[in-house]
């Protein structure tokens, strides 16, 4: 029973999402959001498990001074560092504080800084506050007696520690240092993946060669070279709105080998990993692929 329950309930949940996906019924609907709000609820705890595993791993590693254990002292700060600061003022660039009304009309003189003022309404239910929109506060039918709102003032500030410190100055660097080392790995993958040893790997060189040369600038210079010697023959044998100006034959040349045989090969590889996902898919849904559940 330990895996015929978890696989009866993926079977079953998988099967409610697919019937609510081509069928149209109140229930099966309701069935889905239901699980859809379970697996947000499973993912957040799983996400916390996969942290405290993180935070595990290399509290062990410092603890017994494993190789480049220091590094695990970076990953910790970093991660608590940015914990703390989202958790003080949040992951956008600017964040708001609640301001007195005598503060909002100081700051409105001020066009340097950013002030907003909100208007919220509540219906009187019960000697209960509820909050309600606009629409339904204007309504009519309902009394002002039951009527409430209130008028509060924020000030908006730059985030400068999660956005500006953190984002601009310590990760966009090391994210432009990581992808300019991975730049040397590139020229090395491409100069060994680039020997013209069969025919597919002699069209892949001379694709990459022209999709190169349309990118640089000295592509321009070269096809303005080429034009004494090519362009009297293209103008005798082509038409005239054929033949563009040289300094974009390259240009064009890379655009047509990105944009119809490099996007067909790679329309070829989206629709093989996605029929590989409907499959793998199909055989987690009829229990035929297991070791999501473990190997004990």
């Amino acid at each position: 029973m330990k895996r015929e329950v978890p696989l009866l309930i993926t079977f079953f949940s998988c099967l409610i999402l697919l019937l609510d996906f081509v069928i149209r019924n109140e229930y099966l609907a309701r069935l889905a959001a239901a699980i859809n709000d379970y697996v947000s609820i499973l993912a957040t705890f799983a996400l916390v498990l996969g942290l405290a595993s993180l935070f595990g791993v290399h509290f062990n590693r410092i603890y017994r001074k494993r190789e480049n254990w220091g590094f695990s002292i970076v990953l910790i700060l970093g991660f608590v560092t940015a914990v703390l600061f989202s958790s003080l003022y949040g992951v956008e660039k600017d964040y708001e504080v609640p301001i007195s009304l005598d503060r909002y009309e100081t700051l409105q003189q001020d066009s340097s800084a950013s002030v907003r003022e909100e208007t919220v309404h509540y219906l009187l239910i019960g000697g209960k506050e509820v909050k309600v929109g606009q629409e339904v506060f204007e309504l009519d039918t309902i009394g002002p007696e039951h009527k409430k709102k209130k008028v509060f003032y924020y000030q908006q500030h730059p985030n400068f520690w999660f956005d500006t410190f953190i984002f601009q100055n310590v990760f966009t660097p090391l994210g432009a240092t990581m992808f300019s080392l991975l730049a040397f790995f590139m020229a090395s993958a491409a100069f060994r993946a680039f020997r013209a040893k069969s025919i597919p790997a002699t069209l892949l060189l001379i694709s990459a060669f022209f999709v190169m040369l349309g990118r640089v600038p000295i592509g321009a210079f070269v096809g303005e070279w080429l034009e004494f010697l090519v362009l009297p023959i293209m103008q005798m044998t082509l038409p005239e709105s054929w033949i563009s100006p040289s300094n974009q034959w390259f240009s064009e040349l890379a655009g047509f080998i990105m944009n119809v045989p490099n996007a067909a090969g790679q329309r070829a590889i989206m629709i093989g990993a996605a029929l590989g996902m409907v499959a793998a898919s199909l055989r987690i849904w009829i229990g035929l692929e297991k070791e999501h559940l473990g190997r004990d």
